[in-house]
C-alpha cells in the first residue's frame, strides 16, 4: 500500500487516496487507467460506487454528471454517492480512465450538495511512479 503522509497527518481531503500493489497479475481485461489532465471540466464523468443511500451498499450503482473544481477538488454536483461509495472511481467516457474517485460529500442539513474527488495531478502521478518501485 502506498499513501500520502499528509493524507494520514492532516486528513486534507486533496490527499485522500492511496494505490494498492497486487502480489499477483490481475485477470481484469481492462485494467483501469488514470489521467492527471485538469481539462476535464463539464464533461461527463461516471461515479461507481457502492452508497448505502441505495440498497444499503448491496449493490454497485453508477451516476453520471459534469465536473467542476471548487476549492481545489473535483465535484460532482447532483450526486447522492455518499456513505459506502468512498474509494469508488470518477471514470470518463471509456469506462477505464479515472479522473478522481468518491473521496467526501459536501452536505447542507440532511442533503448532499455535491461528491467530491481529490484532482489526480502531478502528486497523484508521483505516489503512483512510486507504487511502481514496490513490485
Amino acid at each position: 500500500m502506498a499513501l500520502r503522509e499528509n493524507w494520514y497527518q492532516t486528513k486534507n481531503e486533496k490527499y485522500d487516496y492511496a494505490l494498492a500493489i497486487l502480489d499477483k497479475p490481475s485477470k481484469v481485461a481492462t485494467p483501469l487507467r488514470y489521467t492527471t489532465d485538469t481539462q476535464i471540466r463539464d464533461k461527463q464523468i461516471t461515479s461507481i460506487g457502492y452508497p448505502t443511500a441505495y440498497f444499503d451498499g448491496a449493490q454497485m450503482m453508477f451516476v453520471k454528471g459534469l465536473v467542476v473544481p471548487i476549492y481545489g477538488h473535483w465535484a460532482m454536483f447532483g450526486s447522492k454517492m455518499g456513505a459506502g461509495a468512498s474509494g469508488g472511481a470518477w471514470v470518463l467516457d471509456d469506462n477505464v480512465t479515472a479522473v478522481g474517485l468518491n473521496a467526501y460529500v459536501s452536505v447542507s442539513g440532511k442533503e448532499i450538495l455535491y461528491s467530491g474527488s481529490p484532482l489526480f495531478d502531478k502528486e497523484f502521478d508521483s505516489l503512483y511512479q512510486y507504487a511502481l518501485t514496490l513490485i
